[in-house]
């Protein structure tokens, strides 16, 4: 249920609401050490400068799993992850005119922001086929295997002994 607010809104734009309601433990299980490494990897040279990211509704036990998700990550992004337990709590940081009207704010609904993101993106179709075209290949010769390694990083560090 993770959904962008709105559009144009700024700063709010960056905070990223995730609702984990009907989520159970049975999720929790997959969340290995190799994948929070990789997922706190991914999220520091993120592209778009995130503020926040509210998870709202955890399950329960759900706490120490995000403990150690939150030790592996750098401070900055540890200060602005943070969890909530209802949409209350959640209005302390976020105004209710920027929250849709399922979780108690005074914004269009969840399925009206949805069409309207549905619609702006067939919109900008062109955009995106032509946006493809626009990326960098590896033409390295002997591209290493990545099966096993964290985004194909392997070879040998080695100390260098200066004098």
């Amino acid at each position: 249920r993770d959904f962008c607010l709105s559009r144009g809104l700024g700063d709010v734009y960056k905070r990223q609401i995730v609702d984990l309601r009907g989520c159970g433990l049975g999720l929790m299980t997959q969340i290995t050490p190799s994948l929070i490494k990789k997922l706190s990897s991914l999220l520091e040279p993120f592209p778009v400068r995130v503020r926040a990211i509210h998870l709202v509704h955890p399950p329960k036990g759900i706490e120490t799993a995000f403990k150690v998700f939150m030790s592996v990550c750098h401070e900055k992004l540890r200060s602005r992850v943070m969890m909530h337990e209802n949409f209350e709590a959640l209005q302390k940081f976020v105004d209710k005119k920027h929250l849709p009207l399922e979780y108690g704010g005074t914004n269009k609904s969840i399925p009206v922001i949805v069409d309207e993101w549905r619609d702006l993106l067939v919109k900008n179709r062109d955009w995106f086929l032509e946006d493809a075209n626009y990326r960098i290949e590896n033409l390295s010769s002997g591209a290493a295997d990545n099966n096993g390694t964290l985004f194909g990083a392997e070879g040998s560090f080695r100390s260098l002994n200066i004098d």
